[in-house]
């Protein structure tokens, strides 16, 4: 990474508060993984309704499963997992990834981490977005169950 670049990041970094340091990293990790793309926030949008519709065409059509609701069951386990997936695969390399910070701020490597979490967590929310609407659109009983995915996320 550039130097330019290295000092633009550390002008948005607050100094002390830990908080709002961790919620700035989240953002410009979150900015940076959808707004530099061609799609952009599209795709955020886009790939979870992809693989549902993959899923959908596979499941019913190819396997002759009768169940209209088991692309849901199935997407909602994916979903979740992909999120587990990227938050452990990313977590791994985050910290090799931002070592311009950790060279240059004194600060926890810890809140790398976690801000890297908490970035793809915004990303998943635009999925779990997607699926509620498919939910709703494929005529899923929603009911007070839907909301023991609160405390899971």
């Amino acid at each position: 990474m550039s130097t330019a670049n290295i000092k633009s990041v550390l002008e948005y970094l607050p100094e002390n508060n830990r908080l709002e340091r961790i919620w700035k990293l989240a953002q410009i990790d979150f900015m940076r993984r959808y707004y530099n793309d061609r799609l952009g926030l599209v795709w955020a949008l886009l790939n979870p309704l992809f693989q549902i519709v993959v899923y959908y065409l596979v499941f019913t059509r190819v396997f002759g499963n009768r169940d209209p609701h088991y692309v849901l069951i199935l997407s909602s386990g994916i979903l979740f997992w992909g999120v587990f997936a990227e938050i452990t695969k990313g977590g791994m390399a985050v910290v090799m990834s931002k070592r311009y910070l950790i060279e240059n701020i004194q600060f926890d490597k810890l809140d790398l981490f976690i801000s890297y979490a908490l970035s793809v967590f915004m990303g998943f929310l635009f999925n779990l977005g997607v699926y509620l609407l498919l939910a709703i659109f494929m005529h899923a009983d929603l009911n007070q169950n839907v909301l023991f995915v609160i405390p899971l996320l």
